[in-house]
């Protein structure tokens, strides 16, 4: 897990990995101002080459809410390459932290049976982090 503050908010990187197989996601957190909301906008993903391509990527959101497993796409290309993919995912904030879960449905050829993986990651609130880009208050 790789994680980086910016102007803009968090960019984190979570990798989710079970029996040899492994998938990544990279996405960009955001908190508003009160911290009462919590965003996610994913911004690529990639998994290990087994030249399939119907990956599920899921995501779940938990701080005051929990948004239960959001499928984005069930046609994840598993080629081991970054592939880009934009979706966007929000949860009611507690102004303190808020989880991000990460599942990849690992597709694999029958009679071999599908691997279910997941990772997470935990964003602090910070109020740099809300901070919209150019307005720095003095």
């Amino acid at each position: 897990m790789n994680t980086i503050q910016n102007e803009k908010g968090t960019v984190t990187t979570i990798r989710a990995e079970r029996s040899g197989a492994w998938a990544e996601i990279k996405l960009e957190c955001f908190w508003s101002g009160d911290g009462k909301t919590f965003t996610v906008t994913t911004n690529s993903y990639r998994a290990l080459n087994n030249g399939r391509s119907k990956g599920n990527i899921k995501l779940g959101l938990v701080s005051k809410d929990n948004t239960g497993w959001k499928e984005l796409t069930g046609s994840g290309v598993q080629d081991g390459k970054w592939h880009d993919f934009i979706q966007s995912l929000s949860v009611a904030g507690d102004a303190k932290s808020a989880d991000i879960h990460f599942n990849w449905i690992y597709d694999q050829k029958f009679p071999d049976g599908d691997i279910s993986m997941t990772g997470m990651n935990t964003v602090s609130f910070s109020a740099a982090m809300s901070m919209p880009p150019g307005d720095v208050s003095e």
